[in-house]
């Protein structure tokens, strides 16, 4: 007789598969075109399903924008953990760097996640969510760096947590915004640079 176990085991995995097949065609779908364009049927094609199945996983397009968020914060607390050894400057650029790569890819994708963060109150209610969540997660990031050095002390963890989120919205915003070639990446870097010297200048 099989085992239950196995048989469930697979059923499980085929269904995250196919999740995350739609996910990311509508991702890449999103990425090519205005949201308004991106339909079910367009999503459902990409991933090589049938149509109905789309809402065996999703109640609507909107909710493609939420699971986005939400895996964006599954990898952040991933990549954070729990581990013993304190954060550096570089790996909090680093782990910044990750979360980017999605959303260097596409311009558009960038504008539509800020509109509908704007405009549409499911995705901004997950947007909520997630900035309450990554505020947690950024604190402990940074009080680790604070406790081994590696950033200054004088200042609350929030604070320097919202600062260094800040930067990366503004950057994101900038980028998305700009008719510039200058690769997502590139201006992370170039701004972050500046606030680990700490906009230090030199008096005349």
């Amino acid at each position: 007789m099989r085992s239950a176990a196995p048989v469930l085991s697979r059923r499980v995995r085929r269904r995250t598969e196919t999740k995350d097949k739609l996910f990311e065609a509508a991702i890449s779908l999103l990425a090519e075109r205005p949201y308004e364009q991106v339909t079910i049927e367009m999503i459902t094609e990409r991933a090589d399903v049938g149509k109905g199945t789309f809402f065996n996983y999703f109640e609507n397009k909107e909710a493609v924008i939420v699971y986005f968020f939400e895996s964006q914060f599954e990898r952040a607390e991933e990549a954070i953990g729990y581990g013993s050894h304190p954060a550096t400057w570089d790996q909090i650029v680093q782990i910044i760097h990750m979360l980017a790569e999605r959303d260097s890819h596409s311009k558009l994708f960038v504008r539509t996640l800020m509109a509908l963060c704007l405009t549409n109150e499911q995705v901004r209610a997950a947007k909520k969510k997630l900035d309450e969540t990554g505020s947690e997660l950024g604190v402990r990031l940074v009080s680790g760096a604070q406790a081994s050095g590696a950033i200054r002390a004088d200042v609350p963890a929030d604070r320097l947590a919202d600062c260094i989120i800040g930067v990366y919205l503004g950057t994101l915003f900038d980028w998305a915004n700009s008719p510039a070639e200058t690769g997502l990446h590139e201006e992370l870097d170039f701004r972050f640079a500046l606030l680990r010297e700490g906009l230090r200048g030199e008096t005349r």
